[in-house]
């Protein structure tokens, strides 16, 4: 199943600060003994459970709904931003420039 759920939730309004952000997003913290090698932003996918989750009622601010869920496991994710070119490696183009050096040498 393909989902696309915006998570953002609206700032309550223009009464606030200008610092704060006019949406705010849900966060899922992860801590652990290991550091975690993931890019920055992208999109991720993850083998979760939800476990609970409820609903509440306010007469100001009308319903809320929470849920938990655990994250058993990263499967995958890729970063949003162009890779960073590394070390350029030419092995491959210096080996057929000489083959040609040699080949034109041999033709004269």
């Amino acid at each position: 199943m393909k989902l696309n759920i915006d998570l953002s939730e609206e700032n309550g309004g223009p009464e606030g600060p200008p610092s704060i952000p006019d949406k705010y997003y849900p966060s899922l913290h992860i801590s652990g003994k290991e550091e975690l090698d993931i890019p920055k932003e992208g999109l991720m996918t993850v083998r979760y459970k939800k476990v609970s989750s409820s609903e509440s009622r306010n007469e100001k601010s009308g319903p809320r709904y929470s849920c938990t869920i655990e994250v058993y496991k990263i499967v995958s994710a890729e970063s949003d931003e162009a890779e960073s070119p590394t070390k350029r490696n030419s092995e491959s183009e210096d080996a057929l420039d000489k083959l040609m050096d040699e080949k034109k040498k041999s033709y004269k």
